[in-house]
């Protein structure tokens, strides 16, 4: 199953990348295809540029989507959704606030397969 990660970011060049692999990482666990969607939304730094080296590195494969302004959150969601192609769509943040433990709690309430021990 594809599920689909979208990241909004603003001003994150220091985490987005680490939030990208995060995410990845927890999806391909759990056995699912991740369609990861970056949402660079009006940031002022190099999240953006970070966002783009992360996109096309040798272990993930993502789309990166930059806003000269802000769209805010909810915006920047529903412009993630235009792109999904997952079954599954969440949110997961910039900022890399959230954990392994989470995505697991949140993968795990999906159909489909469970990692291996």
């Amino acid at each position: 199953m594809i599920v689909t990660a979208i990241i909004p970011a603003r001003n994150e060049q220091h985490t987005i990348a680490r939030a990208m692999q995060r995410v990845d990482r927890a999806i391909r666990r759990w056995g699912h295809r991740p369609d990861i969607i970056v949402i660079n939304d009006g940031s002022t730094d190099n999240t953006g540029g970070v966002a783009e080296r992360a996109a096309h590195g040798p272990d993930l494969d993502a789309v990166v989507l930059h806003n000269e302004r802000p769209r805010n959150l909810g915006g920047a969601f529903r412009q993630g959704l235009t792109l999904a192609r997952g079954a599954v769509v969440f949110l997961y943040p910039g900022d890399d606030e959230g954990s392994d433990a989470q995505l697991d709690a949140l993968l795990n309430e999906m159909p489909g397969p469970r990692p291996s021990p």
